[in-house]
């Protein structure tokens, strides 16, 4: 087997069980909502600040997007592998039936 799709499919599931920890998900929550507060509160001509706000919003969106990049390699990468084995199955069925 090729060891970058085992690597691949590795990385998957650690960075599912990092997204998908309750508290790790408490905490974007959190923040997210700590966030928006702050947004709500802040004064319509605070632009600046509103606008690091913002910057806010999308680094943590960033930082779920590297996990789900993961997740999403480690599935094709798992498709990947269970095709080949398929693969690797059928031609040795093949190999036992042929006469020579």
């Amino acid at each position: 087997m090729d060891e970058r799709v085992i690597a691949e499919i590795a990385r998957a599931e650690r960075a599912k069980l990092i997204l998908e920890d309750p508290m790790v998900a408490e905490a974007l929550t959190a923040m997210r909502d700590h966030i928006m507060q702050a947004w709500q509160e802040s004064p319509a001509r605070d632009k600046e600040g509103r606008e690091e706000l913002f910057r806010y919003i999308k680094v943590i969106g960033q930082f779920e997007s590297v996990f789900r990049t993961h997740i999403e390699t480690g599935a094709l990468a798992a498709h990947q592998l269970r095709t080949e084995e398929e693969r690797n199955s059928v031609l040795a069925r093949l190999r036992d039936k042929l006469p020579f």
